[in-house]
């Protein structure tokens, strides 16, 4: 086909091509002009004919050993040439010696395939630019060998100078062995590299599974095994229980009772882009699970001491004790991540907690309102599926808000979140507002309850400080008259703070300074209104001010003796961490 019947992008890409006369394997990938160029036609129908010319401009400079000059008005002889660094300098680099590692495998899988024993003799395979020095397969093998040693050896250097791989953590992460990285590698290139495709394809090592553009587990077994007893033995590589299949990490495609080998296999969307350090989200069903860091200080939550500590030293164990946990996995096998239960009175800093520890320790936390999840188009197990792997990949937190419903004994919801936390490494906390009775099932796969009760006047004061900006001036004595006048929870409290620090700074956009009495007077005033929303908004009752004082009741002596008695006797009560409920009666007799 003469050129001028390809399409517009093709005719120019292949002008492009022979302007720049490169080798192939010089040519980047991330080249703007050759990428945007490839999206124009990569559907077209002349696709393969670009790249076969592309191919053909790189056989003839590996065979004529062109190489690129620099002209000596470019180079600037004051500056040193520096040494070639002995590893990745950015995850870039690292998928591009991984795709130049997985053609190189593809070779092999070709050889083996078509039977090739002159290396001379096969025109297509001159496609691979394999170097010339090699000319047997056990040659090519001990070659990818060294390259796979050398790379390891980079892999090192980098993580040594802070270079985040994510190939190398991803099967950390898992715990992929040699083989199964190979696996990974094979999907991942298959799925994400034009040239790694292309030969793929053109190579028809595939055919025999009748599916030429499929990759399929027979033709990945053919590509990474050497003979027909490797190829059996490596089928449990694709089982249920292995690690590619247990974390879904691959998607195969079981249909009609076929034969495994057939069996068409793909990589998760999601380690795709984790190995690409692609990190956003995409699918708009999951905006329902927030994914942060988080603000909040761990020493801005009021609670127990020792529950604190606790609660820190427990998760700090379980993040930092990398190579224990590695250890618990292998001898249970399961379940062996670190699994929270906060529960107590709403606003008592059971959010605050899971959102200070996340912060603290530097980690993502995942969180989802369960009860929300029932206006969303997303179904529980999806979404739980999601806010784990995620945790999984990331080393975050899965945070359970609301959860109330996991805890009905063989509900869906609990059936599902068993499943999950079972297969999980990561930690996780759930949140309830409500006492709890868990079942035996739920209830052994937590390793902590804790318990958030309503704050006494002590840790109120305490509260009402932590959370006052600074800007406000308030001092101790007014931090002790909040907490006694109001008995709140911390959320209350924050709340009362949020309108109050609003309101002064609405009123006062010159910046002036606002008197001290005028604060407390808008404190008082925010919070009173809390006061009366937990009776008044939630239709609990109606608050009434008192007019009339006790002297003034016309009442039985006695009765009134034990009114005033109580009431002498109330703020040491309080101050006890007790509360007082009474009930007083009246007749017309």
């Amino acid at each position: 086909m003469s050129r001028k019947n390809l399409p517009s992008a093709a005719r120019k890409l292949m002008k492009y091509l022979d302007e720049h006369d490169d080798d192939l394997n010089e040519i980047d990938s991330q080249d703007n002009l050759l990428s945007q160029e490839l999206a124009q036609f990569s559907g077209d129908t002349h696709f393969y004919k670009v790249l076969e010319h592309l191919m053909k401009i790189a056989d003839k400079n590996r065979q004529q050993g062109k190489k690129r000059e620099v002209k000596p008005d470019r180079v600037d002889a004051t500056k040193k040439t520096n040494p070639p660094k002995n590893y990745f300098t950015n995850n870039l680099e690292h998928i591009n010696s991984l795709e130049q590692e997985a053609i190189l495998l593809l070779a092999c899988g070709y050889i083996r395939a078509k039977q090739i024993s002159t290396f001379s003799e096969n025109n297509f395979l001159t496609k691979f630019t394999l170097p010339a020095k090699i000319t047997t397969l056990l040659e090519l093998e001990e070659f990818i060998a060294l390259i796979q040693l050398e790379r390891k050896q980079m892999e090192q250097e980098s993580a040594n100078n802070g270079v985040s791989l994510k190939f190398v953590e991803l099967c950390n992460n898992y715990k992929l062995d040699d083989f199964t990285q190979k696996i990974l590698l094979i999907i991942f290139t298959h799925s994400n590299s034009f040239k790694f495709h292309y030969l793929f394809q053109k190579s028809d090592i595939a055919l025999w599974s009748g599916k030429r553009q499929d990759l399929t587990i027979g033709t990945i077994l053919m590509i990474l095994c050497q003979n027909f007893i490797d190829q059996l033995d490596r089928r449990k590589y694709f089982s249920i229980n292995h690690p590619l299949v247990k974390h879904e990490i691959i998607e195969l495609s079981l249909y009609n009772n076929i034969n495994i080998l057939q069996a068409d296999v793909e990589l998760h969307s999601r380690f795709c882009r984790f190995i690409m350090d692609d990190q956003n989200t995409y699918d708009t069903d999951f905006n329902c699970i927030s994914s942060e860091v988080g603000s909040v200080n761990i020493d801005q939550i009021i609670i127990d001491e020792k529950t604190k500590r606790d609660v820190v030293s427990y998760t700090k164990s379980f993040i930092n004790n990398i190579k224990n946990r590695d250890q618990l996995s292998q001898l249970y096998g399961y379940g062996v991540g670190l699994t929270f239960l906060f529960h107590g009175p709403s606003g008592t800093g059971k959010t605050m907690m899971a959102h200070a520890l996340a912060n603290h320790f530097g980690k993502k936390l995942y969180s989802i309102n369960v009860q929300g999840l029932e206006n969303e188009s997303i179904s529980f197990e999806d979404a739980l599926k999601f806010a784990f792997r995620e945790a999984r990949i990331n080393n975050g937190i899965v945070f359970l808000d609301e959860c109330d419903d996991i805890f009905q004994e063989k509900s869906y919801q609990s059936r599902t979140f068993l499943i999950e936390v079972e297969k999980a490494c990561c930690m996780t906390i759930l949140a309830s507002n409500t006492a709890l009775k868990l079942d035996p099932a739920m209830d052994r796969r937590i390793n902590m309850k804790t318990f958030f009760p309503m704050p006494n006047k002590k840790m109120r004061a305490r509260i009402w400080q932590a959370l006052t900006p600074s800007t406000l001036n308030l001092d101790e004595g007014d931090f002790q008259e909040l907490a006694e006048k109001y008995i709140f929870t911390g959320g209350l409290i924050k709340n009362a703070l949020v309108m109050a620090s609003t309101s002064l700074s609405s009123d006062n956009e010159s910046n002036a300074i606002i008197e001290k009495s005028a604060v407390i007077a808008e404190i008082h005033t925010a919070a009173q209104y809390q006061a009366d929303s937990i009776f008044d908004h939630n239709g609990y009752g109606t608050v009434i001010t008192p007019h009339i004082k006790l002297d003034e009741l016309i009442i039985n002596p006695n009765d009134k003796e034990k009114l005033l008695s109580l009431i002498r006797h109330y703020p040491a009560i309080l101050d006890n961490g007790h509360c007082f409920c009474g009930l007083i009666s009246t007749t017309d007799r």
